[in-house]
């Protein structure tokens, strides 16, 4: 409880640099694997961190006349640790507090949970520095998802409404943290620059729910 009052409330970075730097010190040959390949992935997080190019970039150039771009919204900015052990209950999980991303060692070469595990990572930055920027992303991904999924018959409103509402989502937030609107948005978008099926990056059973519900 303490550390985590230090580390958030109080936003002490020292002892997270402390945490970090004996990290690096002392990371294993996989964790080491493991942090090179989550920066490779970065890029597909370009809208997250608001780069040039992006469609928040794009986004900051007709619309900031009085905004900047953003820094330190990548992950290799913010003091993540990379963890390789063997876990009990999850694949993979994200400990925002404490700054890391814990993969089983079971699942380290799994491309869609190391990035549902990103993802988390991502959306706490953008919360922790700067909660608007989360709107604007969340608005963006609408704009872009929204003809991209009617290209393949899907009503992006229906496939919001039904995030909203699928029994086990309380269950979910209580199991696996947070799911939010722009989790589920972002995850999509992700499935699609990836080419896995959707709802792929978000798990949970997603898949297999909406297709239940005749909606994929």
């Amino acid at each position: 409880m303490l550390e985590h009052i230090y580390t958030n409330i109080l936003g002490n970075t020292d002892i997270l640099f402390q945490k970090y730097h004996k990290w690096f010190e002392n990371k294993t040959e996989k964790e080491e694997d493991l942090e090179l390949f989550i920066l490779l992935q970065e890029d597909l997080f370009s809208d997250m961190i608001f780069e040039k190019g992006s469609t928040t970039g794009d986004y900051m150039l007709r619309n900031g006349k009085h905004l900047t771009f953003e820094t330190e919204l990548s992950i290799d900015e913010q003091y993540f640790r990379f963890i390789v052990e063997h876990v009990a209950k999850y694949d993979a999980y994200t400990d925002v507090n404490s700054r890391k991303i814990v993969v089983d060692i079971e699942h380290i070469n799994n491309k869609p949970t190391i990035l549902h595990e990103m993802l988390h990572a991502h959306e706490f930055i953008l919360q922790k520095r700067k909660p608007l920027l989360k709107e604007i992303v969340l608005l963006e991904l609408y704009k872009d998802l929204k003809p991209k999924l009617s290209q393949r018959n899907i009503d992006i409103d229906t496939w919001i409404f039904n995030h909203a509402n699928i029994p086990h989502n309380e269950e979910l937030a209580v199991a696996g943290g947070e799911h939010d609107l722009l989790f589920f948005l972002k995850s999509i978008d992700l499935d699609i620059r990836c080419g896995f099926e959707l709802l792929t990056v978000f798990g949970y059973d997603y898949t297999r729910n909406f297709k239940e519900l005749g909606l994929l």
